[in-house]
């Protein structure tokens, strides 16, 4: 009776038909029984405290009889072969040795039937350190917890006799909600789902163990969990109705309401924007942004930290002190209530469909295409890993809600204003799996570094997102269509993308900040200043992205 899900699908949408709610629950068949010492298996023992309590924990009355699916030992013998010899009834240090019911179909506060003794399910095993141990190899646990193969734990209801080969019979379902394996899911991969841990925390038979950990990830969560508490409430949208547009050169824009404003961390502030006029905004996807319209009048980019269904957008933007006019604009001038202007969800920086490992590198307000990418990740249940750099915890947005990531998910890198502490990545990028694809934004230094470190990758495993006002050098040079022969002027505060647009030479672009490739450009005259993040050695004798790259001469010729 195994449970299948969409990538798409929420599990706490799946609650109520995860398994059965009535009698003939399911049963499974008792084929082998250890005692606390873990000697021989046997072939009777009595259900007792002081029979069956695991060794080091017979206070911890949750916790006294672990049971674990027989079935899993096939599995874990064609995924670790070199451990073929060890995986075998009580390899997972298990009192029962069963077949038939798994992770997918009991659930915390079943009532079981096995012998004369009754049992109730408490919660689900955490392979630990001591597993690990066994089987000299230090990913077992994580390995067991990814796989939601980790077996349960019973508190003991009624003493009894039982022997191998006896039944045991669900004979009641209070929580069909909870399955072993949905708790696990909110154990390790979202652990930052408010609406869970507050089900979770109400659900009494749980185990305490389990429900101290998650606790104090709601504890932990709770600032933030306050701060949302506290925005406007989100007005309803009509759901196939989308907000109304205005068309403006090329662009579409809709306008939209400053609903709510966080503050992340000194440096960073959350902004969630809902339509102005009624209607429901584009989805979006992972790694997605929108082009912002400030008051100021100056055009930005910003990624979404969330994927949305188009009830509201979330962007957070970093204050920086030499701010053109962008982050500064949006940290001093705009409050709740206030209009802006953006475009529809524009996707640059895409997750790769096909790979099976992510690595994710951000560098401070670089984290936010990569939270919306982790949202998606945890849902889909696809490997990844982040390394975040920041100067110290305090000045790291999102500390809390990535802090419950499970610890071989997340590694903060913290300098302290050290360059002895930056991140080291050669160490980060050996060894990797052939395909896995790297994924980085963050500071220019940060990106460059990555570029040099990837030199040797297959470019298209490699992706950069930058979101810097464009740069601009501070010569003034021109520029001659080769087709034409017209020549223009490039001041030192444009961009070859804006005089070529004001003279009504029509050019693609997306990012504009020389992460995506779109406005790429051939030319046969003149030497480049490159400043992208997408060109490859030979690409840029002959290439460059006209958003951010320059002119290293007086004149350049574009093959236009």
């Amino acid at each position: 009776m195994g449970r299948t899900r969409s990538g798409s699908e929420s599990m706490l949408n799946q609650a109520r038909r995860a398994v059965p709610t009535k009698n003939g629950f399911g049963r499974a068949v008792l084929h082998q029984l250890w005692g606390p010492d873990r000697g021989e298996a046997s072939d009777t023992a009595q259900a007792a405290c002081h029979t069956l309590a695991l060794a080091g924990a017979a206070a911890d009355t949750d916790r006294i009889v672990l049971q674990y699916p027989e079935k899993h030992y096939a599995f874990w013998k064609a995924e670790l072969v070199e451990f073929v010899h060890l995986f075998g009834p009580g390899g997972f240090a298990e009192n029962l040795s069963t077949s038939g019911l798994d992770e997918n179909e009991v659930c915390i506060g079943d009532t079981i039937r096995l012998g004369s003794a009754l049992l109730q399910v408490s919660e689900p095993v955490e392979p630990g350190f001591l597993l690990n141990a066994r089987f000299n190899h230090p990913s077992i646990a994580r390995m067991i917890c990814e796989s939601k193969r980790t077996g349960w734990h019973y508190r003991i209801v009624e003493h009894g006799q039982f022997q191998v080969g006896d039944e045991l019979v669900i004979m009641e379902r209070p929580h069909p909600e909870w399955p072993i394996a949905r708790v696990l899911h909110f154990l390790h991969q979202e652990t930052a789902n408010r609406q869970a841990l507050e089900e979770l925390l109400k659900l009494k038979p749980l185990g305490r163990v389990t429900r101290e950990l998650f606790q104090r990830r709601f504890d932990d969560l709770k600032p933030e969990f306050d701060q949302l508490d506290a925005l406007p409430v989100r007005p309803v949208a009509e759901p196939e109705i989308l907000s109304p547009v205005e068309r403006s050169g090329n662009d579409v824009w809709r306008s939209v309401l400053v609903r709510g404003i966080m503050i992340e961390s000194p440096a960073v502030r959350s902004f969630y924007l809902v339509s102005a006029q009624g209607g429901r905004l584009p989805k979006s996807k992972p790694g997605a942004h929108l082009k912002v319209k400030l008051p100021n009048g100056l055009t930005r980019h910003y990624s979404l930290c969330s994927n949305s269904l188009g009830d509201e957008y979330h962007i957070a933007v970093g204050r920086n002190p030499d701010s053109a006019g962008g982050s500064a604009c949006l940290h001093e001038q705009v409050k709740v209530g206030d209009i802006l202007h953006i475009t529809d969800p524009i996707n640059t920086f895409p997750v790769d469909a096909e790979t099976e490992h992510h690595i994710l590198i951000a560098g401070g307000i670089g984290i936010t295409p990569f939270l919306s990418m982790i949202d998606y990740f945890e849902r889909s249940f696809i490997s990844y890993e982040l390394h975040f750099c920041t100067r110290s915890a305090k000045d790291t947005p999102f500390y809390r809600r990535l802090s419950c990531l499970p610890a071989n998910r997340i590694t903060f890198h913290h300098s302290s204003g050290d360059l002895r502490n930056r991140i080291d990545l050669n160490a980060v990028l050996s060894d990797l799996d052939p395909d896995a694809h790297i994924y980085c934004c963050g500071p220019t230094g940060l990106m460059r570094a990555v570029e040099g470190a990837t030199s040797k990758f297959d470019r298209k495993r490699v992706h950069f997102e930058s979101f810097g006002a464009a740069a601009t050098a501070q010569n003034a040079f021109s520029v001659k269509l080769e087709s034409s022969g017209q020549v223009f002027l490039v001041g030192p505060d444009q961009t070859i993308l804006q005089v070529l647009r004001d003279n009504h030479v029509d050019v693609d672009s997306q990012c504009e900040s020389g992460s995506c490739g779109t406005c790429i450009v051939k030319y046969s005259q003149g030497e480049v200043l490159h400043k992208d993040f997408v060109l490859t050695a030979d690409e840029r004798k002959s290439c460059l992205t006209v958003c951010v790259s320059r002119a290293a001469s007086d004149h350049l010729t574009l093959t236009l």
